[in-house]
């Protein structure tokens, strides 16, 4: 048996996790020594329950099983040994022994960045979501999320449309997607990324393994950012997870009125950084080296009317978006000017407002 086996053995015992695993490793060296061991040898490290499961491994571990699945429906699995395996996430406390895989993961899906918030969006929390989404994917990073209603799907489906990669990762196996009414949406992922699981095939979503989603969510990728959510959301818990782990933690203002503005707003009064356009994001993240094509249209032309302060202004914007400081600054005009002229462009329908008070050309 080879190394990467054994670790897709170990990974589908009951009961035992990343932490035993290494443990063993620590004294035993290798996958393949750990179930050659003898259940005495086995007991110096672990429990007698721990060590009697791994001693019956034939016959506790469904691996044979669970690889028919596997190969039957064209799927495969990652393992500590595989290259391939996330790399950021070995880096964290208890990662995950094995990952199935529908799909593809590439060493060009990192750097990743994680996008996550509420179910229950406004339109703006969508807006935010998408807008985010767009604009990582296509300056070359790949869009992690947890495939949930609301910003998750909003985050996987803008990822899509822009022509980017996007992995989603389960709180339930490879054959129990959840929720089921975003099971086209997996195979669309599928085909543009990859639906990642640490469970077994056919494991049910149950709300104690979301925790351990959300904290291989954080795990690979380079940074998190919360797009809505209440003070005990499960987005909020990504985030300590992503604090934890050491990661960059972003968050979108609201409204203070809002419910769903409480956990970002909780976030940044904790240190997470307030993020107001993706050029926020991009001074907290390594480069990318894959810069994805462009999916919309190049920025429309100069109008020839546009003289002095129009035209200036016109310039300087992108198709991401700038805020009235950042367009002060660019074009080296006093606020004041710079937001009176942009209300006359908005009006003539040259440019358009984003959420966050940021603005851009209309394509």
């Amino acid at each position: 048996m080879d190394t990467r086996t054994a670790y897709f053995v170990l990974a589908l015992l009951p009961g035992i996790g990343p932490r035993r695993i290494q443990a063993l490793l620590d004294v035993l060296g290798s996958p393949e020594r750990i179930l050659s061991a003898s259940e005495n040898e086995l007991r110096k490290v672990v429990g007698a329950q721990t060590a009697g499961i791994i001693a019956r491994w034939k016959r506790e571990s469904p691996h044979e099983e669970e690889d028919a699945l596997l190969r039957q429906r064209g799927w495969t699995y990652l393992t500590w040994a595989d290259e391939a395996y996330p790399p950021l996430l070995r880096q964290i406390h208890s990662p995950p022994l094995m990952l199935q895989v529908w799909g593809e993961v590439r060493p060009c899906d990192f750097p990743a960045v994680a996008v996550v918030g509420t179910r229950r969006t406004s339109p703006y929390g969508r807006d935010c979501a998408k807008m985010f989404s767009t604009g990582l994917v296509q300056r070359g990073y790949t869009v992690v999320s947890g495939l949930a209603h609301g910003i998750d799907t909003v985050a996987h489906e803008a990822a899509l449309a822009a022509g980017g990669r996007t992995l989603a990762v389960l709180g339930s196996g490879l054959a129990e997607i959840y929720p089921k009414e975003n099971v086209s949406l997996a195979a669309r992922i599928a085909a543009n990324g990859a639906v990642l699981s640490q469970y077994s095939c056919r494991t049910q979503p149950d709300a104690r393994q979301f925790p351990q989603r959300n904290h291989t969510v954080s795990g690979m990728s380079h940074g998190l950012l919360v797009v809505e959510g209440n003070a005990r959301s499960g987005s909020m818990l990504t985030a300590t997870a992503a604090m934890e782990q050491g990661r960059s933690v972003f968050a979108v203002p609201g409204p203070i009125d809002r419910q769903s503005s409480i956990g970002p707003h909780r976030l940044i009064q904790d240190g997470a950084k307030l993020v107001m356009s993706v050029e926020d994001l991009l001074e907290d993240l390594p480069p990318s080296p894959r810069i994805a094509e462009p999916a919309t249209a190049p920025p429309a032309p100069v109008p020839p009317d546009l003289e002095g302060d129009e035209r200036k202004i016109y310039e300087a914007l992108d198709g991401d978006g700038l805020t009235i400081d950042s367009i002060a600054e660019k074009t080296d005009l006093p606020s004041f000017r710079v937001s009176s002229t942009l209300l006359r462009l908005e009006i003539r329908q040259l440019i358009r407002k984003n959420p966050g008070m940021t603005f851009s050309r209309r394509s």
